[in-house]
């Protein structure tokens, strides 16, 4: 699938694997190697019998392709979690721009913390390690029409049109793939889904689409900013809840230090956590908890590729 040429936008996985796989892979590239920066006494990753050690901890958010808006957000967390290991960490941010130059890119990345369609897709083509998860309450899909429409059922939205974040997003797209699917609709021949980022509320509002899935969450905030009573969209379906957020390392890296990674995460749960909901932009986060991963707790997601056709991205 080829990249948009826009502006990065948060809210795209399939385009935005295809730039993190190849940070990933690239293990120690351009600036990861021990090159100036360790012959001026900077800190530099070590090698260990099992794997990399390293130094600094270079940490992605795969929904936050802005350097500005990534510091902004995780700032907080990124502190917390030097703190609590004992590693200077560095937040990386990436854009959709840097699928064109990936020999300046590969070797940015130690640690990503993805959302469950990347993850998927990083464990299938990257042997991503998953670390811990990040629990994500009251994280499910939700369709919802227009106050007065005649659509009463998911089964009814058949011949419909249906507003979607963008291609690829866990719950807009994946989740409401298997949640249509669940009703008897096959998403690619008895329904549109048309990517709206941004304006879902107003083409559902304004009658540019019949019905308008997203997450439980995205829809509150998203009507919330526009003012708009919940009783306004009715939710007509809603699917099971969906798997959480993960940390994933990349493959190379020493398997006794993310196992000490992991335990100090774990020590240090309250402060992470805390730090991470001090910013309102990530208030998806309130109330999670640092827990296991469980890869079986992600097939809803495959499935959900399959449906939509992008079967061969698991492969």
């Amino acid at each position: 699938m080829d990249l948009p040429v826009a502006l990065p936008q948060r809210g795209t996985p399939i385009a935005f694997f295809v730039i993190l796989l190849s940070l990933l892979l690239g293990g120690c590239g351009p600036g990861g190697d021990r090159g100036p920066a360790a012959a001026a006494g900077q800190p530099s990753p070590s090698q260990r019998a099992d794997g990399l050690v390293p130094n600094p901890v270079r940490l992605t958010i795969t929904d936050v392709p802005v350097q500005a808006d990534l510091e902004a957000e995780y700032g907080p967390f990124r502190d917390a979690l030097a703190a609590a290991i004992g590693t200077h960490v560095t937040l990386v941010a990436v854009d959709q721009f840097a699928a064109a130059t990936p020999a300046l890119v590969n070797g940015q990345v130690d640690l990503a913390l993805a959302g469950p369609a990347e993850y998927v897709l990083l464990r299938a083509r990257a042997q991503v390690i998953p670390t811990l998860a990040i629990s994500r309450p009251d994280f499910r899909t939700v369709i919802s029409v227009r106050k007065g429409s005649p659509i009463r059922s998911i089964a009814q939205l058949k011949g419909k049109a249906i507003a979607i974040t963008e291609e690829g997003t866990t719950a807009s797209h994946l989740g409401a793939a298997v949640l249509l699917r669940d009703h008897g609709l096959d998403v690619l021949k008895d329904v549109r889904l048309i990517p709206l980022y941004g304006r879902q509320v107003q083409a559902l509002a304004g009658g540019e689409v019949d019905a308008w899935a997203d997450s439980s969450q995205n829809r509150r905030r998203r009507m919330r900013e526009a003012a708009i009573a919940e009783d306004e969209f009715p939710i007509i379906g809603q699917g099971a809840d969906l798997p959480n957020d993960v940390f994933v390392a990349r493959s190379g890296l020493s398997l006794q230090w993310l196992a000490t990674l992991k335990e100090a995460m774990l020590a240090h749960e309250t402060v992470l956590m805390d730090a991470i909901v001090s910013v309102p932009a990530n208030r998806k986060y309130l109330g999670s908890s640092l827990v296991g991963v469980v890869d079986g707790d992600y097939d809803p997601v495959r499935k959900g590729y399959q449906l939509v056709g992008q079967e061969s991205l698991l492969r």
